[in-house]
Parts: C-alpha cells; sequence; structure tokens
C-alpha cells in the first residue's frame, strides 16, 4: 500500500500492492 519494496509480484514500484 504505497511501499516500494521488491517483494510481491513486480521490480520495485508497485506501490499498490498487498
Amino acid at each position: 500500500m504505497g511501499n516500494k519494496i521488491p517483494s510481491d509480484k513486480g521490480p520495485v514500484n508497485r506501490g499498490s500492492v498487498s
């Protein structure tokens, strides 16, 4: 939710992932 961390399913700039 506004965090830029390479951990969900995006590079490092998802911004709106759980």
